[in-house]
């Protein structure tokens, strides 16, 4: 399920850093966690990796997204919840 999502449905707050892998074979990452608790906001940092991405897209292979399970689940537990009360 998680391999067929895109990058413009991942919410900034459950990643945990993103690896992008340019064509000639190198890798940056961006640690997205440290930028939050840094108290960078959510917004201007998605703002500003997406902004970067779009610039450097004709030297990027692909990009990886890291999430933390931890996050995910807790964003969709109340979700969950719902759907399973009456059972």
């Amino acid at each position: 399920m998680l391999s067929e999502v895109h990058k413009e449905q991942v919410p900034i707050n459950v990643l945990q850093y993103i690896t992008v892998n340019l064509k000639d074979g190198s890798k940056a990452n961006i640690d997205v966690v440290e930028m939050l608790n840094e108290g960078a906001d959510p917004d201007v940092v998605e703002s500003v990796i997406n902004e970067k991405l779009h610039v450097l897209d004709k030297y990027i292979a692909d990009v990886d997204f890291h999430i933390s399970v931890d996050s995910v689940a807790k964003a969709i537990q109340p979700f969950t919840d719902e759907l399973l009360k009456n059972l």
